[in-house]
């Protein structure tokens, strides 16, 4: 199987770090930006498997870059975004799958978590179809 290559959007600086080490302790390649709008462009030049995309940024904030994403980015459209956020945050839970993200874990990331969401998301195939 090939590396892994996963976007990463996310403006705070320790929590790049934290992410950046279970990700690349998978094996996984990663990117960082620190807008939405870093992603967006990002994703437009570049190939990933996954986005994980932080919902409180400055110039475009999660939110608003996934549903850019979903809308607008043709073939690309449908790449796994996991959005990452804050653990009592229901609201936000809900308005990032309403806006096409595919599931959300809670900062600070849990490895297991995370690489459980990969592979269910990118890794695995479908058993039917």
């Amino acid at each position: 199987m090939n590396e892994l290559q996963i976007l990463l959007a996310e403006d705070n600086k320790l929590n790049q770090l934290m992410i950046k080490k279970v990700v690349e302790d998978f094996g996984f390649a990663l990117d960082i930006v620190e807008t939405g709008k870093e992603a967006v462009e990002k994703l437009a030049m570049q190939h990933y498997d996954l986005i994980l995309m932080d919902v409180n940024m400055p110039e475009m904030d999660g939110y608003t870059a996934t549903k850019h994403i979903r809308e607008n980015m043709g073939e690309k459209s449908n790449i796994p975004i996991i959005v990452v956020t804050s653990p009592s945050d229901r609201q936000e839970h809900v308005k990032s799958l309403l806006l096409g993200a595919n599931t959300f874990i809670s900062k600070p990331i849990n490895a297991d978590e995370l690489l459980t969401e990969i592979m269910t998301l990118v890794i695995t195939k479908p058993i039917f179809g």
